[in-house]
């Protein structure tokens, strides 16, 4: 993400928050938690150095919600860098992995598909036996289609 950040700032305002949110089917979604960053000492040490770039040490943010007082409902690994407006414009960055991808270079996430989608963990067993599931699947099939035929025609034969 890029923001357009003017420095020096007021303190009460150098700060970001993240908010975790549960997207449910039914109703509305949940706020599952939050985590807030101050940004006032690494703003302060950018101010201090006077370089073109600067990076905030990678760090993990813990989220909480005021419902669930000393409960781990997870963290945020976060790194930041940052630069002057001359080399936001020298080196431009894209948003998410969109491009330019650098500074730093964002991979695609590695998600695992839910067990019923396509192609997931849940149907992989049964690919070694792909061929095997097809012939008996067909037999099924080719099963269902002539035994109401058969059935008719025999019915038919001993009626008359």
């Amino acid at each position: 993400m890029v923001f357009p950040v003017k420095l020096p700032m007021n303190p009460e305002h150098a700060r970001v928050k993240f908010s975790l949110w549960d997207e449910n089917l039914v109703g509305s979604a949940e706020n599952v938690g939050e985590a807030v960053l101050n940004l006032a000492p690494f703003f302060g040490r950018t101010l201090q150095e006077k370089t073109s770039q600067t990076k905030l040490k990678p760090l993990w943010v813990r989220f909480t919600h005021p419902n669930y007082q000393g409960i781990r409902l997870g963290q945020l690994y976060v790194e930041a860098s940052i630069v002057t407006k001359a080399f936001a414009e020298e080196h431009p960055v894209g948003e998410a992995q969109n491009e330019p991808n650098r500074l730093p270079f964002l991979p695609n996430p590695k998600r695992n598909a839910p067990p019923w989608a396509l192609g997931s963990r849940a149907l992989e067993a049964f690919a070694n036996y792909r061929n095997t599931i097809f012939c008996i699947a067909a037999v099924i099939l080719i099963a269902a289609i002539c035994i109401p035929i058969v059935a008719v025609a025999l019915f038919a034969t001993t009626q008359t």
